[in-house]
């Protein structure tokens, strides 16, 4: 069963009425508000308020707000006047006021379906509006795509004129051909005399620079240099860093070459014999033996 919030406090002005409703430590996400032209319902578990209006209200305009702990409803009426009532004449009536409550959920779900397909539209109309802006860029891109070819097409109409002019200037240069080739054989045979000039006084440089070769001094006797190599053990040059490696290898094999030079009463024994892990392992096992006698 429901609590009736009856503890509301409402304003009202020739155009505008006003309702504040407690949220009584409810969430904001928990209230639930159904409206009509004639009716409102605001519901937070489990609280429950409901008002059937004295006359009609434009609820288009209708603004509410959740804050501070208080619900605050505001509604336009739809005509000037001052109600003498918050609630309507027949608000006891539960009869009435079921039908106008059964109105009211219909009339929500009708507003609900209008603003959806007011929605959509709006959607339709922004998706075609963009179709549009689209379509114009791509008008204006082929626009100038198709001035760029202009520019083109006489840019090249430009080139094929001036190629037609350059033609005949080379008919013009044909014809004084003999000309130009009396002239070259001219400048060949001047060309050729200075090349003559040159070759002779070439020859006599070098007559020149040959005496003076014969004047120089005979070379000098040749010689021999004796270079010896440290020794070493490695193939590897020789590093730093390596020495102390290199070192201990050496001692390690200086060490076997000892151990290989058994004596001579020891000659006849086996390899296996002279294995220091083989005979380190005999010793472990006799060991063991001895302590379980």
């Amino acid at each position: 069963m429901p609590i009736i919030i009856k503890d509301f406090t409402w304003t009202q002005s020739e155009s505008k009425i006003s309702i504040n409703l407690p949220l009584k430590g409810t969430k904001a996400n928990n209230v639930d508000i159904l409206n009509s032209r004639e009716y409102v319902k605001v519901s937070y578990p489990p609280f429950l308020f409901e008002c059937w209006f004295y006359e009609m209200i434009d609820d288009d305009s209708s603004v509410i707000v959740v804050k501070n702990g208080i619900i605050s409803l505001q509604f336009s009426k739809a005509e000037d006047s001052v109600w003498p009532s918050l609630f309507h004449k027949d608000f006891e009536n539960k009869e009435l006021l079921k039908l106008v409550r059964e109105e009211a959920i219909k009339y929500a779900g009708q507003k609900a379906e209008r603003l959806t397909k007011e929605k959509n539209d709006l959607k339709e109309a922004n998706k075609k509006l963009a179709l549009k802006e689209q379509m114009k860029l791509e008008e204006s891109e082929r626009n100038r795509i198709e001035s760029l070819k202009e520019n083109e097409r006489k840019k090249a109409t430009q080139e094929i004129e001036s190629f037609k002019k350059s033609h005949k200037t080379v008919q013009v240069e044909k014809e004084q051909v003999p000309y130009l080739e009396k002239v070259k054989n001219d400048s060949t045979a001047v060309k050729t005399m200075e090349e003559n000039r040159k070759e002779i006084f070439e020859e006599s440089n070098l007559k020149s620079d040959e005496k003076n070769i014969s004047d120089l001094p005979g070379p000098r006797s040749s010689g021999s240099i004796q270079i010896r190599f440290t020794p070493r053990v490695f193939p590897t040059p020789s590093r730093e860093s390596q020495d102390q490696l290199e070192r201990e290898w050496l001692e390690k094999q200086t060490e076997a070459r000892k151990i290989s030079e058994l004596p001579d009463d020891l000659n006849d024994l086996s390899p296996n014999e002279l294995n220091l892990d083989l005979l380190k392992e005999k010793a472990r096992k006799l060991s063991s033996c001895n302590r379980s006698l």
